[in-house]
């Protein structure tokens, strides 16, 4: 399921190898943690994407329940931004229902692509049936399809 995000997030990460099997490995050493029970994913640590440092300082997130719209807007260090040249590149807002559960949208994604400088992304969420709490993650990617910034995990929200 998290293929295709996968692709993005570790493809110049990743080269020559296969993204999938990075984004494994690297998930399985930092994110992973075992507990009495067996193993747990620690959201927190866990990457969609692997590349130059995620620039964000500072972000909010909200829900507007009314018109069915999730808003994420961010500050970012400017340092960053000139030192990887990643003005323009577009962000890409994931949503992970990392339990699953049956839900009928097991993640959801922007449309439209605003860029790191916007400040500003959002995503038009459908009507749920039934309450599902997601991950929150973002990051940054070029326009043309070369680089990419670290994902970062932004918390939680239920829907």
């Amino acid at each position: 399921m998290l293929n295709p995000i996968i692709n993005i997030g570790y493809k110049a990460y990743s080269y020559p190898k296969r993204a999938y099997d990075v984004a494994m490995s690297y998930n399985l050493n930092h994110a992973l943690i075992q507990e009495e029970n067996g193993f747990v994913v620690d959201w927190q640590k866990f990457m969609i994407a692997k590349g130059s440092p995620n620039p964000i300082t500072s972000y909010t997130m909200d829900f507007d329940q009314e018109n069915q719209v999730f808003l994420v807007t961010w500050e970012y260090d400017p340092y960053l931004e000139k030192k990887f040249d990643m003005g323009t590149y577009d962000s890409f807002l994931f949503l992970y229902n990392a339990t699953y559960n049956g839900a009928e949208y097991p993640f959801l994604t922007n449309e439209a692509k605003n860029s790191l400088i916007a400040g500003r992304q959002n995503i038009d969420i459908p009507k749920h049936k039934k309450q599902v709490t997601y991950e929150v993650y973002i990051f940054f990617v070029e326009s043309y399809g070369g680089g990419n910034t670290d994902s970062m995990h932004l918390g939680k929200i239920k829907i």
